[in-house]
């Protein structure tokens, strides 16, 4: 990144494989406009270990940066989602979680209750007290939270030693921290 400070043009040369992927996001969120092209080593190839007309040729075949950043940016949401359930195969909700559904009921907007080992929950906890409440929690076995788990909702509950967390919606991170995230909408 400091070296491409102040030159017309960047070109980033890349591993062939997701480490490389990864590595553009982080370079193109640097370098922002200043990343003009991008070249990638063959696929599963790594830069270091190619032969010189190997690398000419990757050079010769490099592409315009933002094509390919939206482009690897799909591919990257799709992987991930894909990871954690959310592509072909859908996440299973165990029927343990889906129980907790009947807890939303009554609750208001970003008010959750904390479900304890024996399976039942507690009294509902407005937004403002949820991580002082989570902080002074132990041997809770759930979070059963009115709104988008979002990764605040993740810090909360890892920091509590919560694994699991049904909300009303889960934003594009389902898994964080150890704590996995359900959504009533796939119940």
């Amino acid at each position: 990144a400091k070296l491409a400070k102040g030159k017309k043009t960047v070109t980033a040369f890349l591993d062939g494989d997701r480490g490389g992927k990864l590595l553009l996001m982080e370079i193109s969120g640097e370098l922002g406009n200043s990343l003009t092209h991008v070249a990638f080593a063959p696929t599963s190839r790594e830069v270091e270990h190619l032969e010189m007309k190997v690398v000419t040729k990757s050079l010769a075949q490099k592409e315009t940066a933002g094509k390919v950043v939206a482009r690897i940016q799909k591919e990257i949401k799709i992987d991930d989602d894909r990871s954690v359930g959310r592509g072909r195969e859908a996440l299973e909700t165990p029927e343990e979680i889906k129980a907790w559904a009947g807890m939303l009921e009554g609750l208001k907007r970003n008010q959750a209750i904390i479900v304890n080992e024996d399976g039942t929950g507690s009294d509902p906890i407005g937004a403002k007290d949820l991580k002082e409440t989570l902080a002074d929690t132990t041997g809770a076995q759930g979070l059963v939270f009115a709104g988008k788990v979002t990764a605040r909702i993740f810090d909360y509950a890892s920091g509590a030693g919560i694994e699991n967390v049904l909300g009303t919606s889960v934003g594009t991170v389902t898994r964080k921290g150890g704590v996995q995230a359900y959504s009533t909408e796939n119940l």
